[in-house]
Parts: structure tokens; C-alpha cells; sequence
């Protein structure tokens, strides 16, 4: 009998051991939110610096915001995506493909517009931020771009 006790005793204790010494891994695995959706262009800053003889310049910016029913809207699916802007008149519509890698945003027009954009991107529930940087000899432009779900 003392040694069926003390074979579960240690069994028992074994367990306790076990499960205390598991710990929760620190792999956060918090879904990202999904790029899949509807955004509406709310505003954007352009953050530009000139370069003179080699030395920036003190950078300029410019914040735009968008009314509602003037405001690009992006649509974006398991790979493509389609923007309307009606901003400008008359509306124009671009479509294509995109390709996410990390935290880098490829947009690929197959239709309305031949300019390939590259930033970084970030997305939560929400909102959507697309930042591009351009540069030649002379200037640099940053033009961050953020979007609402709808």
C-alpha cells in the first residue's frame, strides 16, 4: 500500500512539474488584419528636402485631406486590387496586381496607368498607411498615404 501511495505521490508530483515549468510562447500569434477590402483615401503628407551642392535642405511638407465623396477609394482582393480616383475630373480607374513582402507593398497596374509603386505599408483593423520614397540627384520626396476601412 505505502508503495502504490508513493508511486502516485511521485507521479502526481511529476505532473505539478510539468505543467508548471510550461510556459506561454512568446510567438505572438495575433492575426494580422487583412489588406483585403475596401479603403478610402482620408489624407496624405509629402515630406519633400532639396539638396543643395551635396547638403539637404530644411524638408517641406504638405498634409492634404479628402471630403467623402472626393476621396480615392482602393479596393483590394486576394491578389488584385482596383483604385478609383474621383478626385480629378473626369474619374479615372486603375487595376492591376500587388505583392506583399514583409512589410513592402508592390502595386502593379495592368490597366490605366503604367507606374509600378513600391513602399512600406501598414494595416490595422481600420487603417491602412502606404508610404513611398522617391529620389533623384537633387530631391527626395517622401508621400505617405492613409486609407479608411469602409
Amino acid at each position: 500500500m505505502k508503495k502504490r501511495l508513493f508511486i502516485y505521490a511521485a507521479l502526481f508530483s511529476t505532473v505539478i512539474i510539468v505543467l508548471c515549468a510550461c510556459s506561454k510562447s512568446s510567438v505572438d500569434n495575433t492575426p494580422v488584419p487583412s489588406l483585403v477590402g475596401t479603403w478610402q483615401l482620408s489624407s496624405t503628407r509629402i515630406v519633400t528636402t532639396d539638396t543643395l551642392n551635396g547638403v539637404p535642405q530644411s524638408p517641406t511638407s504638405k498634409d492634404s485631406t479628402y471630403t467623402l465623396n472626393k476621396a480615392p477609394i482602393i479596393q483590394f482582393t486576394a491578389s488584385n486590387y482596383t483604385l478609383v480616383n474621383t478626385s480629378v475630373t473626369p474619374a479615372t480607374t486603375e487595376s492591376g496586381n500587388y505583392l506583399i513582402t514583409g512589410n513592402a507593398l508592390t502595386l502593379s497596374p495592368t490597366s490605366g496607368s503604367s507606374t509600378t509603386r513600391s513602399g512600406v505599408y501598414s494595416v490595422t483593423t481600420t487603417t491602412l498607411t502606404f508610404t513611398t520614397l522617391q529620389s533623384s540627384t537633387n530631391v527626395s520626396q517622401s508621400e505617405a498615404f492613409v486609407f479608411t476601412r469602409q
